[in-house]
């Protein structure tokens, strides 16, 4: 892969949240963004975007409104290019605001860490803890840390230590340390390190009990990684597949054939090779029945324009299984008005409603397996399904399945083209999609539906680390569906009785017949397949084939082909 990096320019200043005072759990935003909600004290949470200068922070009660009265309000003033912890600090009626300055300025030496420390507390008339010294392994690291300040960053070894902190001049074998804590340091990773006001629940506010959090990111200075791109000698993008505009059926059919045209270079079916059965040169296309369309937004820039929502599809498997368990599975198809770099900077987001009550059920969305284990970004795409709570939250989960159904970028020489493209699709299991058959008793067995409402909706690293909505397919203000108990801004889909079921039943790829995709060789000569119910067809006035040019340039990679059943005698 080649990496790009370049200065960090205007778009450079990053924030983090972080609760370090004698408080509970509160709802924490940056002017009118929640950066996040129901933070934790000795919580430090990840970084996102800002713009330099004069902003508010507000600290609202846990799971209040969003634009309820905030318990407190302080006015920051941040530096262009400078990353900023934000900590809340003091206790009940002495809070304020600490901006940690958490700037990089040089590399720590080969496989070694960085931990800066600091005093977050604000002093009162009658409570003052004054400056502190800081203990790493039992050596002084920092003397006389100012209460409010920060110090330079140290290089520390990968492993595990123990940072203790005194008040300055204390002798720390014989005398008790205001907090200490043991964390362990990895290499290329950035510690902020503090201590806070903490009351061990004795309602004692005059002694000095402390605290530490501790907050770790990625080492970023001076320049920053703006893009790895990987490349091979032949470019992903070079196909030039094509179907026609139009699929007629006939009368009485229940199947359907769409030849492909493809006249680029990338352009070569499937080989007998064991384990290997693609070469460089092999390109794909997925189908779907197209649920929707949504206009270019004008409001965003180029920037969040991967997010913008240009169609959305579905499918599944019904056709071939013919049952609701294991084996079938229902795949949404979405296109975007512009590609993206990597789909780690877009999340396409499918909320469910299985049980079609008006409610969300399932959150299906595009991730990586680094942050889903609580770690960085890497390449290993993944989709997710995420129960969602009575609340609408999604609740913890490790269950999901590699991006494009296969180990993403490349499985067994199939490239699934995730870079620099606009189109992708997810794949949730029908079963999974099981409610409690008796909605008051969660125990009771599960029912697969047969049946549902959904919507997606699109947020971007680009615009405030995925926390504010991008994009909605359909609009939360069009039409109510019936179907969806009367809910608007909802699609409809029936698993058992689809207009058209693009499916894969000719050759399989890595799949077998049970575990057909609609996944298609997108080469001259083949062709998209799939199943038709010509008496849906018929009561719908028609229908709409999606298809998805995988690797063809980011335009045209998505296609819409209109799908017309024959009259009896058409010739």
């Amino acid at each position: 892969y080649i990496q790009v990096v370049g200065e960090r320019g205007a778009s450079g200043t990053r924030v983090r949240p972080a609760h370090a005072a004698h408080f509970p759990s509160i709802d924490f935003y940056l002017d009118d963004t929640l950066l996040d909600g129901s933070l934790d004290s000795r919580e430090v949470q990840d970084y996102i975007t800002t713009t330099a200068g004069l902003h508010v922070v507000r600290i609202r009660r846990e799971n209040a409104a969003p634009n309820a009265a905030p318990l407190f309000s302080a006015t920051v003033n941040l530096q262009d290019g400078h990353d900023y912890a934000l900590a809340l600090i003091g206790r009940p009626s002495a809070l304020a605001i600490l901006p940690i300055d958490d700037t990089i300025t040089a590399a720590p030496p080969a496989a070694q860490a960085l931990v800066h420390y600091a005093n977050a507390n604000i002093e009162e008339p009658n409570w003052k803890i004054g400056p502190v010294d800081v203990y790493l392994d039992g050596a002084l690291q920092v003397a006389a840390l100012n209460v409010g300040a920060a110090s330079p960053y140290f290089a520390i070894t990968p492993g595990t230590h123990e940072v203790a902190f005194f008040q300055t001049g204390a002798n720390p074998a014989t005398e008790k340390a205001l907090t200490r804590k043991t964390f362990v340091a990895i290499a290329g990773d950035a510690f902020l390190i503090g201590t806070g006001r903490h009351d061990d629940d004795d309602d004692d506010l005059t002694d000095l009990e402390q605290r530490v959090f501790i907050g770790r990111s990625a080492i970023r200075f001076g320049s920053a990684l703006l893009a790895t791109v990987p490349y091979t000698v032949l470019p992903t993008a070079a196909a030039l597949a094509d179907v026609n505009n139009t699929l007629n059926i006939a009368p009485g059919a229940r199947s359907f054939a769409l030849p492909i045209t493809n006249t680029g270079a990338r352009n070569t079916g499937l080989v007998n090779v064991p384990n290997r059965p693609a070469t460089p040169e092999t390109p794909l296309a997925s189908a779907f029945e197209l649920a929707a369309g949504s206009p270019v937004l004008s409001t965003i820039g180029a920037t969040l324009r991967p997010a913008d929502v240009r169609f959305v599809g579905v499918t599944s498997s019904y056709s071939v299984t013919r049952n609701l368990d294991q084996f079938t599975y229902v795949y949404f198809g979405m296109a975007s008005y512009a590609p993206w770099a990597t789909p780690n900077e877009v999340e396409y987001q499918v909320w469910i409603d299985a049980n079609r009550d008006g409610r969300d059920d399932f959150l299906l969305v595009n991730a990586n397996q680094g942050e889903l284990a609580g770690g960085m970004a890497n390449d290993v795409f993944i989709n997710v399904l995420y129960p969602l709570s009575a609340s609408g939250a999604p609740i913890p989960t490790s269950q999901f399945i590699f991006w494009g159904t296969y180990t993403p970028p490349i499985q067994s020489s199939i490239d699934l083209a995730p870079f620099n493209s606009s189109v992708m699709f997810q794949r949730a299991k029908a079963s999974d999609l099981a409610m409690p058959s008796n909605p008051a008793d969660p125990n009771s067995p599960k029912v697969t539906p047969t049946r549902f409402c959904y919507h997606v909706e699109t947020r971007a690293r680009a615009l405030n680390g995925f926390k504010q909505l991008v994009d909605r397919v359909p609009d939360a203000a069009s039409a109510p569906q019936a179907v969806c108990g009367g809910r608007s801004g909802v699609l409809y889909y029936d698993i058992q009785n689809p207009a058209i079921a693009p499916i894969n039943t000719s050759n399989f790829i890595f799949s077998t017949p049970v575990a057909a995709r609609p996944i298609f060789l997108d080469v001259q000569g083949g062709a998209i397949t799939g199943l038709v119910r010509g008496d849906v067809l018929t009561a719908r006035g028609g229908a709409k084939l999606l298809v998805l040019h995988h690797h063809n340039a980011p335009f045209p990679q998505a296609e819409v082909v209109d799908v017309r059943q024959l009259a009896v005698g058409t010739p």
